[in-house]
Parts: C-alpha cells; structure tokens; sequence
C-alpha cells in the first residue's frame, strides 16, 4: 500500500505534468497561429508538444530526484531504473516534444505549413529520439 506522502508526490507531479501540457498545447497553437497562420498546424503540434511535456516531464523529475539523493554519484540509466515513472513513456515524452518543435521548424523550412508532412516529420523524429533515449538507459 503506496504511503500518502508517496500519493501526494505523484499527484503533485501529475498537476505539474497536467499544466504545462496546458502551457505547451497554448504556446504551440499559438506559434502556428501568429507565426505560420495556420491555427490548426500550431495545433497538432502543440498536442504533440502537450502529450510529451505530460510523459517526460514526471519522469525526469524523478530521475533528477533520484540522483539528487544520492549526491548525483549515480549513473543515469540506473537513476531512471529506480523511478516508478514508465521509462518507456518517458522518453517517447521527450521524444513527442522535440518532435513537436520538429513539426514547427518543417513549418517554417517550407512554403507554407502542411500537415501531412509536418505530422510525418514530427513523428518521425519523435521515433527516433524515443530508440535513442531507450538505448541510453537501457530499456
């Protein structure tokens, strides 16, 4: 049976995560808006952004706490093997928020913003940097 203090800090961490999806969702939409003109690229790139920031953010602040209290002598990978946190969502967290930013430079690079190739691109890059980080660690 989980401790309350241990209940407490996972729905601190789940408020955090929760929030800045929101940031993230809000900024992103609002880049494709203002900067690309398109509201809905902005915003598929920003659920994207969204779904990573809510996976990774959790997870490596669990890493980060794990190494804190062991005077960061500990190798990451072994950090992230003691975090309850989902390694596997968490790097495909990391990987889904630089995919997003992925999404919007694809945006930028070309004539104009398209979907498809954005979406392709985002995921594609999300894909492999979520191998990159699960040989990292180990997973």
């Amino acid at each position: 049976m989980p401790s309350e203090e241990m209940q407490a800090s996972e729905r601190s961490l789940t408020m955090l995560a929760s929030g800045s999806a929101v940031m993230h969702f809000v900024a992103f939409t609002a880049v494709g808006y203002v900067a690309l003109e398109s509201i809905t690229y902005g915003a598929v790139a920003g659920v994207l952004s969204a779904l990573g920031s809510f996976f990774f953010l959790p997870w490596f602040i669990g890493i980060s706490s794990v190494q804190s209290d062991d005077g960061d002598q500990i190798p990451f990978a072994e950090a992230a093997a003691r975090v309850p946190a989902s390694t596997q969502l968490g790097t495909l967290g990391g990987g889904l928020e630089a995919g997003s930013v992925v999404m919007l430079a694809l945006g930028f690079a070309t004539d104009g913003p398209n979907l498809l190739y954005g979406i392709a691109g985002g995921l594609a890059a999300a894909l492999v940097i979520h191998l990159g980080w699960s040989m990292l660690v180990n997973r």
